[in-house]
Parts: structure tokens; C-alpha cells; sequence
């Protein structure tokens, strides 16, 4: 239970969307729940191959986490693989559901581009 309660949502990248100008690299484009420790997440990779991303800590919870990204807090795409942004409210989750670590740098992000993340 401390696993679901103390995680949130950070950026990160699917590999859905490649900009052909970044050389076919994946950037961020979905919001994806993490746990508070650990990291485990679904990547496509330039072969068009699904893999896991995670740390030790995420591949040891990694039958939790997943349960939890699949079930209670699935993963939000801000882009469509072609690039284009998804239909505008659904692009990011609400800001009391962001996890710690972005918790902690929206206010240094919100001061440097003079927007609030309800704004973005």
C-alpha cells in the first residue's frame, strides 16, 4: 500500500513519438505513475520492440508497479506517436497527483517560464 500511496506521475518517454529533426530519439511524451522508490516503465524502442526502463528497486516491485500503472493509474500520452498533442485536458494529470521529485521542481519550472502547471 505505501508503494501506490507515496508514488505519483512523472514525464517520460514511451518511445511512441521520434522526431525524425532529434535523429529518431525519443523525448517525453506521456505521463507515466511511478512509485515512490524505484523506477518501471513500458519503452518502444527504435526497433519498434517493447522493454521494460527500471532501476533494481523497480524490477524487484515490478509485478506491483505494474499492476498499479495498468489498473488504477494508467499512464497519460500527451503526444500521439505522430506528434500531435492528445485532446487538451487529458495531456496531464492533476497536480495533486504528481510525484514527489516534480513536486519538488514544478515551483523552480513554473518561476523560469512564468506559467503555472495548470497553465502548461
Amino acid at each position: 500500500m505505501p508503494l501506490a500511496y507515496f508514488g505519483g506521475y512523472l514525464p517520460r518517454k514511451s518511445g511512441f513519438f521520434r522526431p525524425r529533426f532529434l535523429g529518431s530519439l525519443a523525448v517525453e511524451d506521456s505521463w507515466v505513475w511511478q512509485p515512490r522508490y524505484g523506477v518501471f516503465y513500458r519503452f518502444r524502442t527504435a526497433m519498434n520492440t517493447d522493454e521494460y526502463q527500471a532501476d533494481t528497486l523497480g524490477y524487484f516491485y515490478s509485478p506491483l508497479i505494474w499492476l498499479q500503472q495498468q489498473f488504477a493509474r494508467p499512464t497519460i500520452r500527451a503526444l500521439q506517436p505522430d506528434g500531435s498533442p492528445v485532446a487538451f485536458g487529458t495531456r496531464k494529470p492533476p497536480r495533486n497527483q504528481l510525484h514527489p521529485e516534480m513536486e519538488r521542481a514544478l515551483p523552480e519550472i513554473e518561476a523560469s517560464y512564468h506559467i503555472t502547471y495548470e497553465q502548461f
